[in-house]
Protein backbone atom coordinates (compact mmCIF):
# COMPACT_ATOMS: atom_id res chain seq x y z
CA UNK A 1 0.00 0.00 0.00
CA UNK A 2 1.27 3.43 -1.05
CA UNK A 3 0.44 7.12 0.35
CA UNK A 4 -1.28 8.78 -2.64
CA UNK A 5 0.27 11.27 -5.12
CA UNK A 6 0.79 13.72 -4.48
CA UNK A 7 1.38 14.48 -0.91
CA UNK A 8 1.07 18.31 0.58
CA UNK A 9 3.29 19.57 3.46
CA UNK A 10 2.18 22.79 4.35
CA UNK A 11 5.10 25.21 6.27
CA UNK A 12 4.20 28.36 7.00
CA UNK A 13 0.98 28.94 6.07
CA UNK A 14 1.58 27.74 2.67
CA UNK A 15 1.17 24.47 1.50
CA UNK A 16 3.64 22.41 -0.77
CA UNK A 17 2.64 19.78 -3.33
CA UNK A 18 5.16 17.08 -3.57
CA UNK A 19 4.69 14.91 -6.25
CA UNK A 20 6.09 11.34 -5.88
CA UNK A 21 9.29 11.23 -7.91
CA UNK A 22 9.98 7.13 -7.06
CA UNK A 23 7.40 3.95 -8.08
CA UNK A 24 8.32 0.45 -7.12
CA UNK A 25 10.49 0.99 -3.77
CA UNK A 26 9.91 0.27 0.07
CA UNK A 27 10.48 3.90 0.40
CA UNK A 28 7.83 7.25 -0.51
CA UNK A 29 9.77 9.73 -1.85
CA UNK A 30 7.82 13.08 -2.76
CA UNK A 31 10.02 16.23 -3.79
CA UNK A 32 8.78 19.31 -4.96
CA UNK A 33 9.03 20.64 -8.64
CA UNK A 34 11.94 23.25 -7.30
CA UNK A 35 13.19 20.86 -5.59
CA UNK A 36 13.23 22.64 -2.46
CA UNK A 37 11.15 20.74 -0.24
CA UNK A 38 11.47 16.48 -0.01
CA UNK A 39 9.48 14.39 2.20
CA UNK A 40 10.34 10.72 2.93
CA UNK A 41 8.18 7.90 3.86
CA UNK A 42 10.07 4.78 4.98
CA UNK A 43 8.08 1.83 6.76
CA UNK A 44 10.95 -0.62 6.83
CA UNK A 45 12.40 -2.30 9.90
CA UNK A 46 14.71 -5.59 10.90
CA UNK A 47 13.62 -8.89 11.62
CA UNK A 48 13.06 -8.06 14.86
CA UNK A 49 11.41 -4.19 15.23
CA UNK A 50 8.98 -2.90 13.22
CA UNK A 51 10.38 0.97 12.38
CA UNK A 52 8.47 3.54 10.22
CA UNK A 53 10.28 7.25 9.68
CA UNK A 54 8.44 10.08 8.19
CA UNK A 55 11.04 12.97 7.18
CA UNK A 56 10.53 16.32 5.74
CA UNK A 57 13.79 17.80 4.24
CA UNK A 58 13.88 21.70 3.10
CA UNK A 59 17.00 23.08 1.21
CA UNK A 60 17.61 27.25 2.10
CA UNK A 61 19.44 29.60 0.82
CA UNK A 62 21.77 30.93 3.72
CA UNK A 63 23.78 33.79 3.77
CA UNK A 64 27.66 33.44 5.97
CA UNK A 65 27.70 36.44 8.31
CA UNK A 66 31.21 36.95 8.17
CA UNK A 67 32.17 36.28 4.40
CA UNK A 68 28.29 37.07 3.00
CA UNK A 69 28.94 34.02 1.15
CA UNK A 70 25.72 32.37 -0.01
CA UNK A 71 25.54 28.34 0.30
CA UNK A 72 22.39 26.13 0.29
CA UNK A 73 21.98 24.30 3.65
CA UNK A 74 19.24 21.73 4.04
CA UNK A 75 17.48 20.96 7.61
CA UNK A 76 15.31 18.09 8.41
CA UNK A 77 12.47 16.80 10.89
CA UNK A 78 11.87 13.10 11.87
CA UNK A 79 9.42 11.29 13.08
CA UNK A 80 10.27 7.82 14.51
CA UNK A 81 8.22 5.14 15.55
CA UNK A 82 10.01 2.12 16.65
CA UNK A 83 8.50 -0.95 18.05
CA UNK A 84 8.54 -4.97 18.13
CA UNK A 85 6.97 -6.71 15.72
CA UNK A 86 4.47 -8.56 17.60
CA UNK A 87 2.86 -7.43 20.89
CA UNK A 88 2.01 -3.57 20.31
CA UNK A 89 -0.61 -2.99 18.04
CA UNK A 90 -1.08 0.10 15.51
CA UNK A 91 -3.75 1.91 17.58
CA UNK A 92 -1.37 1.34 20.68
CA UNK A 93 1.52 3.09 18.58
CA UNK A 94 -0.62 5.41 17.02
CA UNK A 95 -2.04 6.91 20.50
CA UNK A 96 2.00 7.20 22.21
CA UNK A 97 2.48 8.95 18.68
CA UNK A 98 -0.32 11.35 18.67
CA UNK A 99 0.53 11.96 22.76
CA UNK A 100 3.81 13.02 21.87
CA UNK A 101 2.86 15.67 19.01
CA UNK A 102 0.09 16.96 21.44
CA UNK A 103 2.66 17.49 24.05
CA UNK A 104 4.88 19.02 21.14
CA UNK A 105 2.18 20.86 19.60
CA UNK A 106 0.34 22.54 22.57
CA UNK A 107 0.10 26.22 23.85
CA UNK A 108 1.32 27.31 20.12
CA UNK A 109 4.11 24.60 19.58
CA UNK A 110 5.69 25.99 23.29
CA UNK A 111 7.35 22.69 24.18
CA UNK A 112 8.52 22.27 20.62
CA UNK A 113 9.95 26.12 20.63
CA UNK A 114 11.66 24.89 23.82
CA UNK A 115 13.10 21.40 21.98
CA UNK A 116 14.55 23.49 18.95
CA UNK A 117 16.28 26.18 21.71
CA UNK A 118 17.95 23.51 23.18
CA UNK A 119 15.65 22.85 26.37
CA UNK A 120 15.77 19.30 27.56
Amino acid sequence: MAFSDPQSVTVNAVARSLPRILNGTKVGTFVTADGITTLTLDPTGTKSRRVAKASVRENVNVTDAQTGLVSVQNHSFTIIANRPMTGISDTVAEQLAAGLITWLTASSNANLKKLLAGEN
